[in-house]
């Protein structure tokens, strides 16, 4: 969350809210006046959101049904900062629920891979000039982290990657390679994770 950093009273989306546990954390970090909208599809989850937001209580969230692409399709640009933290095989955390390397074929990592860039893509058109976007997956599969932003940078040359450890404390700052993406394995005794940074140039 702190890859959206440095925030202001403006405009956030979190286009994948799930559960809202990221959501909420969000709307702890940003200051008095900025907004957060959410967007999940699933009814239960929506709930489940609303739910949490009612019990921690905080500033009020705007909650969007049906798909990150149909919002797209509604809703002008001008959020100063958007997370998708996209569906993913979940291989990062293998090691706490091993029977996924029995559940994850090619064709449903490449499966991943085509929704993880159609989020993105959606996701892109709403990010104001000089505006973040953050992607994250729990894998370790370079097909949804690395070639996952390969392909969008291409696409959408009015981005470009800023180097995560340059907005994250100290001690985390050793997670991070040479291209400026965040991530974290198993070998490290972390789950596996990933994050990439991009700002909006033009």
């Amino acid at each position: 969350m702190l890859l959206l950093a440095p925030f202001a009273r403006a405009l956030y989306l979190d286009g994948c809210a799930g559960l809202g546990g990221k959501t909420l954390h969000l709307t702890q970090l940003l200051p008095e006046g900025a907004q957060v909208v959410a967007v999940e599809p699933n009814l239960k989850r929506q709930a489940l959101l609303k739910d949490s937001r009612r019990r921690l209580g905080g500033p009020e969230i705007e909650i969007h049904g049906g798909t990150l692409q149909k919002f797209a399709e509604q809703r002008q640009g001008g959020f100063a900062g958007i997370l998708i933290d996209a569906p993913c095989s979940g291989l990062g955390v293998i090691r706490r629920q091993p029977d996924i390397r029995w559940k994850r074929s090619l064709a449903v990592l490449q499966g991943y891979q085509g929704r993880q860039r159609e989020l993105l893509a959606a996701a892109a058109g709403l990010v104001e000039k000089g505006g973040l976007l953050v992607y994250a997956t729990c894998s370790l599969d370079p097909r949804e982290n690395d070639e996952v932003i390969a392909a969008f940078i291409q696409e959408h040359p009015e981005f470009s990657i800023t180097p995560a450890q340059e907005h994250l404390p100290e001690a985390a700052r050793g997670l991070c390679n040479d291209q400026g993406f965040l991530k974290t394995t198993p070998e490290q005794g972390l789950d596996g994770f990933f994050a990439a940074r991009m700002e909006r140039n033009g």
